[in-house]
């Protein structure tokens, strides 16, 4: 008879070492050169203006595509940051490759604000290999007020 607590113990040993092995692989995978060079962002979702500047107090949805393709980020999650961090908050998916901004409803029309990603090779212990991408988009007019009384003039 097998003792089932002892082959438990044995397949969750396993499991732990696969976990491990894969890890490695991802970060072989990057160290042979399939690491990202850089991202591409391109702004998606329901919110896509495109063509057109985003009014304040829009919510905004960003995709980082990978370069070259085939790339691999492994395990590595990308961060992202806006060049108005009071202005513009942004909220990133698990994946680290979709970002939402939400920009407020007080930033200035005609500001250019600029999205970008950023994510480090884990195989370079000098940290010096970063993969990046921005885009950069101008905040376009307030949205107007709904008016709450009207002028009336005799016309004839």
């Amino acid at each position: 008879m097998f003792n089932r607590d002892a082959l438990r113990e044995i397949l969750h040993t396993q499991e732990k070492t696969l976990e491990v092995l894969k890890h490695i692989l991802r970060l072989l995978e990057i160290e042979q050169g399939n690491f990202p060079s850089g991202f591409t962002i391109t702004q998606t979702g329901a919110t896509l203006m495109a063509n057109a500047a985003p009014d304040p107090g829009n919510t905004l949805q960003f995709t980082a595509t990978p370069l070259p393709a085939g790339s691999s980020l492994g395990s590595v999650i990308p961060t992202w940051t806006s060049s108005d961090s009071a202005n513009v908050t942004l909220t990133v998916d698990p994946t680290g490759l979709i970002a939402t901004a939400v920009l407020s409803t007080s930033i200035a029309v005609g500001e250019s604000v600029t999205i970008t990603t950023t994510a480090i090779n884990p195989a370079d212990p000098s940290g010096a290999t970063v993969a990046t991408g921005s885009i950069t988009f101008t905040i376009g007019a307030s949205p107007a007020s709904f008016p709450t009384s009207f002028g009336i003039v005799q016309t004839a």
